[in-house]
């Protein structure tokens, strides 16, 4: 059975807040393949890429070769800092920057955002983290490497992928909206299992499927408007 890892947030996490409802891709896959799944519901791509070298860093390379990899790059704004109690609080940042979250860090995150957490630094973060995983794939089988915000123009410029690498033409933000006609931030809990309605789900387990078998290309216009969400 092939290996597969996955890193993430919520698109990917396994262990979904609310109770999952028919097909649902993140169980499904590991039915077909071996899996490790770290993916975290409210982290960012620092968290991942940290897991991601502590676990690479404790493989052979001889193994890693026959390691699929799948690393779904989240907003970088959510920082793995050692203040929080649990990491997916790197997802409130702003609610702890504007007190609204009692936390030693509270000024310090106000600062941050202030003065450094701007368009630019998720640029920035956006090619360091893509130029990352481009520079690992030459240890994997294959890498897909899908952000999970919106790609920004400045940032497609740069996307020279390798050979065993993979980039979607859209983001998972934009794959959810398309989903369900608009963006998820303003809910409280999406009802959606990792953000995707089930007709959705079918058609990212194929995606991924045929990608890991063929190195098909992930075809995003096969999403679908499914149905539109409540917000609160």
């Amino acid at each position: 059975m092939d290996e597969l890892w996955i890193f993430g947030d919520s698109f990917a996490d396994s262990y979904w807040p609310v109770e999952k409802q028919g097909f649902n891709w993140v169980d499904e896959i590991t039915n077909k393949y071996s899996v490790l799944n770290l993916a975290k519901i409210g982290t960012g791509p620092d968290y991942s890429l940290d897991y991601l070298r502590r676990k690479f860093l404790t493989t052979p390379k001889d193994k890693t070769k026959d390691i699929t990899l799948i690393f779904f790059s989240a907003d970088p704004f959510r920082l793995n800092l050692k203040c929080y109690k649990d990491p997916m609080q790197s997802a409130e940042i702003y609610a702890l920057a504007e007190g609204k979250i009692k936390n030693k860090a509270t000024l310090f995150a106000k600062q941050l955002i202030d003065w450094y957490l701007d368009v630019d630094y998720k640029e920035r973060c956006d090619l360091q983290y893509f130029a990352t995983l481009k520079h690992m794939s030459q240890y994997f089988k294959q890498v897909l490497y899908w952000p999970v915000p919106t790609i920004t123009p400045t940032t497609e410029n740069f996307l020279d992928v390798a050979d065993n690498m993979f980039v979607p033409n859209q983001s998972l933000v934009d794959v959810s909206v398309q989903d369900c006609g608009h963006q998820i931030i303003g809910l409280n809990i999406d009802p959606r299992a990792n953000h995707l309605h089930e007709e959705n789900h079918r058609i990212m387990y194929d995606q991924l499927v045929d990608w890991i078998e063929n190195f098909s290309p992930i075809d995003t216009s096969k999403f679908k408007f499914v149905a539109p969400l409540e917000t609160k």
